[in-house]
């Protein structure tokens, strides 16, 4: 009965998702920076994670947007690839964008690169992730 009634948005979906997700990677990263010989604390690891997993919650919603709209059928999948792909490069140039412009909040880098270095790094983070939600 309660599970009839619970209706929740993609907006919820999403947001639930991906927090579940950071409080997972969170542990990862408290454990990558144990044997890094850094280790750091749960409450700064599940920061630096939320602050950057959760961005995915409204770049998800823009994929699934555009899947939606361009969805890949007979007759024009051509198209379609050609506008999520172009969506998809939106998603990595802003998570590049993202993470270069909230380097001194998160410091995601010791030493900040050009910002054309964190797109590519962009790129290479996020492209799969992309097409993994389109």
């Amino acid at each position: 009965m309660l599970m009839k009634n619970l209706k929740l948005s993609l907006w919820s979906v999403l947001l639930i998702c991906w927090t579940a997700y950071a409080f997972f990677y969170s542990e990862q990263l408290m454990s990558w920076s144990a044997a890094a010989g850094q280790p750091i604390g749960f409450r700064e690891a599940l920061l630096s994670s939320m602050a950057g997993w959760l961005t995915w919650v409204p770049f998800s919603m823009f994929l699934i947007r555009l899947v939606r709209r361009w969805p890949v059928e007979e007759g024009k999948i051509g198209l379609s690839i050609c506008v999520l792909s172009a969506g998809a490069l939106v998603v990595i140039l802003g998570k590049g964008a993202y993470m270069y412009s909230t380097n001194r909040l998160f410091g995601w880098y010791d030493q900040l690169p050009t910002f054309w270095e964190v797109f590519l790094a962009s790129v290479r983070n996020n492209f799969l992730l992309c097409w993994l939600i389109i």
